[in-house]
């Protein structure tokens, strides 16, 4: 019964340890001079992608989350990422110069 017990909870640890790190490895963010792609899910399977053409405003959201406002509306959220602020100002400055 100890046995048993302990796979379960290892099995339970493992899933929550494991799905958050699938999670966080599967989300890709490509950043080009004329445009942003995103990717997530496994394999890529979601994809957005925005021309800085289409960039209204760049801001900082919770969690370090970094949005882009595009003309129509629409905004498009990147995934946490770290040293968010510094990206943040270049993106600023690659969206300024289109």
């Amino acid at each position: 019964m100890n046995t048993t017990m302990y796979s379960v909870a290892a099995a339970i640890a493992l899933l929550f340890w494991l799905i958050p790190v699938l999670r966080y490895l599967s989300a890709y963010v490509d950043i080009y001079t004329t445009r942003i792609l995103v990717r997530s899910g496994l394999m890529g399977q979601h994809r957005s992608e925005a021309s800085f053409a289409q960039v209204t405003e760049v801001r900082l959201g919770r969690g370090r989350k970094i949005q882009l406002a595009l003309t129509g509306g629409e905004s498009l959220e990147l995934p946490a990422l770290p040293r968010a602020k510094k990206l943040l100002t270049e993106l600023q400055v690659l969206v300024a110069k289109v």
